[in-house]
C-alpha cells in the first residue's frame, strides 16, 4: 500500500494574467525610454487580452503602450526623413561644387595688367536738351592702394 496523496492544483481564475502585467510594465517603461519599449508592451498587452483571467492590466497596458508606439513611429519617421534630407542636400551640394570646379577648369584666366592705370578720361555722349547741348566729362583716379576716385564735369555748349 502506498500512501498516495492526490495532487490538487488551484487555478486563480479571477487573477490578472502575467502576460498582461508584463505588457503594462513594458508599456510604462516605454515612456521612460522614449517609446523604444512601447511596441513590446503593446504586443504583450494584446496577448494578455487573449489569456484567461482579468484583463485589466492588459487593457491599461494597451492604453499606455499605443501612444508610445505612435510617438516612436513619428519620431522614427522624422529621424529617417531628416537623415534622407541631409543626405539629399549633401549630394546636391557635392554635385554643385563639382560642377563649379569643372567650370573653373574650362574658364580661361585673364591676365591682370602689370602696371596699374593711374588716371583716365572718359567722354560721355552729348546729352539731348532742347535749350542747349551739354557734354559730361568724367575722369577717375586709381590710387596705389586700389581706391578709385571719380570726378565729373558738365560743360554746356
Amino acid at each position: 500500500m502506498s500512501d498516495a496523496r492526490p495532487v490538487v492544483i488551484h487555478v486563480n481564475e479571477n487573477g490578472n494574467s502575467g502576460i498582461g502585467t508584463a505588457g503594462l510594465i513594458f508599456s510604462c517603461l516605454g515612456w521612460l525610454t522614449c517609446g523604444i519599449l512601447s511596441p513590446i508592451g503593446a504586443l504583450l498587452s494584446m496577448f494578455g487580452l487573449l489569456c484567461r483571467g482579468s484583463k485589466s492590466h492588459a487593457i491599461v497596458g494597451l492604453v499606455v503602450g499605443f501612444p508610445g508606439v505612435i510617438f516612436l513611429v513619428f519620431i522614427g519617421a522624422g529621424l529617417v526623413a531628416g537623415f534622407l534630407g541631409i543626405a539629399g542636400v549633401t549630394t546636391a551640394a557635392v554635385a554643385e561644387a563639382s560642377r563649379h570646379v569643372e567650370l573653373r577648369k574650362n574658364t580661361p584666366v585673364i591676365p591682370q595688367p602689370q602696371t596699374p592705370v593711374e588716371s583716365a578720361n572718359v567722354l560721355i555722349e552729348p546729352l539731348p536738351s532742347k535749350k542747349q547741348n551739354a557734354v559730361a566729362l568724367s575722369s577717375h583716379h586709381v590710387s596705389k592702394n586700389g581706391c578709385v576716385t571719380l570726378t565729373s564735369q558738365l560743360s554746356r555748349t
